[in-house]
């Protein structure tokens, strides 16, 4: 783990920023109804492969070295101090729970949650070469093991950005949800590697 002083940065759930939330917020859902769910498969597999073919070249000390990344639409400002390791585990927290949701909504049941972005941060420990095989095994087996309904229209469960999302939305999610945290991987791991 770093030594340095931790940033001042929002607190976990506080959201967006206030112009890229009411952006989010118009726009997400939109695109979210609009995409195909196979596409959002790829997706959700192709971010995975990348995030996973970054971390597995990283020494035990470069999975545990935090920094402070640029802000990337879509990543909470409390979440930009994280190392690549606590990345993977966010990443399987939230991916686990919103196929949870997911497998839910499509079978015209409401899953008894709230969805809070601050129950899903990852904890501050330290991260082993485990760390990159649970991610792997958990993205690997997603997609063969989703067990999706026929329902992926109209039963839904609120986000806590965007409102309320169908199974559908929640798929385009998770599979967007990787590509902010492989350009937030790929910001850590040029800045540790210079």
């Amino acid at each position: 783990m770093n030594s340095k002083p931790e940033p001042k940065l929002a607190k976990p759930g506080a959201g967006l920023p206030i112009p890229m939330k009411w952006i989010a917020r118009i726009l997400v859902p939109i695109r979210a109804k609009k995409s195909d769910w196979n596409d959002n498969l790829a997706r959700f597999q192709r971010y995975s492969k990348a995030i996973e073919e970054i971390a597995t070249t990283l020494t035990s000390d470069q999975l545990n070295t935090r920094f402070l990344v640029n802000p990337i639409v879509g990543l909470e400002d409390s979440s930009r101090y994280w190392s690549v390791g606590m990345t993977l585990d966010h990443i399987v927290i939230v991916s686990s729970g919103i196929k949870t949701i997911i497998e839910t909504l499509s079978h015209s049941k409401i899953p008894p949650v709230d969805v809070r972005v601050e129950d899903v941060k990852p904890p501050l420990q330290e991260h082993e070469f485990g760390t990159v095989q649970r991610f792997s095994t958990f993205c690997a087996d997603f997609v063969p093991t989703l067990n999706a309904g026929p329902d992926r229209l109209y039963t839904k469960l609120r986000h806590p950005w965007f409102g309320p999302f169908n199974a559908h939305q929640w798929l385009y999610i998770v599979s967007i949800h990787q590509g902010i945290h492989l350009q937030q991987i790929r910001q850590i791991v040029a800045s540790i590697k210079k």
